[in-house]
């Protein structure tokens, strides 16, 4: 449950704060690098517990 509170709370700082001064979201939109994100999330997680 808190993965996934954690998840929104990045997603929604990421997001908010590229897009406050006038970014382009389209920009962002890089499907491999959520795969190495969460990847190496995981990973982190998992290796700490």
């Amino acid at each position: 449950m808190f993965f996934v509170i954690g998840a929104v709370i990045v997603f929604a700082s990421v997001i908010g704060g590229y897009e406050a001064p006038g970014g382009h979201l389209d920009v962002l939109w890089q499907p491999f690098e959520f795969v190495i994100i969460f990847g190496a999330g995981i990973g982190a997680y998992t290796k700490g517990r």
